[in-house]
């Protein structure tokens, strides 16, 4: 996974992702690409929509776009009064919606889950799922 994302250099063979050698164009393959790790990626101090905000101006997006972007994906990923809340206030299931957000930032062409339901309970593990699911089907 972490040789595929690029966050890693390959010990051999070689590997394509959306198109791109992993090796030689590792820039490219990252610009088409979203990232959830198993661990919670957002830092606990700060509010979620400025977590998406900055992870979509990182991908090249406007203030504009990044910020209707963030609010676009909180909204679809769970009730939007959690866009002002600091992470650390928020529940495992709802950092890991805000992982799926972060991760969807910048429009991916492809998204990696690195077992994004870790530590949930069977509840949450579901709505996560069905959520994914939904995120999926309205970017076909």
């Amino acid at each position: 996974m972490r040789m595929l994302s690029t966050l890693l250099p390959p010990t051999g063979g070689a590997a394509r992702v959306a198109g791109f050698d992993v090796r030689t164009q590792a820039p490219l393959v990252r610009e088409r690409i979203g990232y959830v790790g198993q661990g919670n990626g957002a830092g606990h101090t700060q509010r979620a929509l400025d977590e998406v905000v900055t992870q979509g101006r990182i991908y090249g997006l406007d203030r504009a776009a990044a910020r209707a972007r963030a609010a676009e994906l909180l909204s679809a990923l769970g009730p939007e009064q959690l866009a002002r809340r600091k992470t650390q206030a928020m529940s495992g299931g709802q950092r890991r919606r805000l992982d799926l957000a972060i991760g969807l930032a910048h429009l991916p062409a492809l998204m990696f889950l690195d077992e994004p339901t870790t530590g949930l309970d069977p509840q949450n593990r579901n709505n996560l799922w069905d959520h994914i699911i939904g995120i999926g089907a309205a970017a076909t």
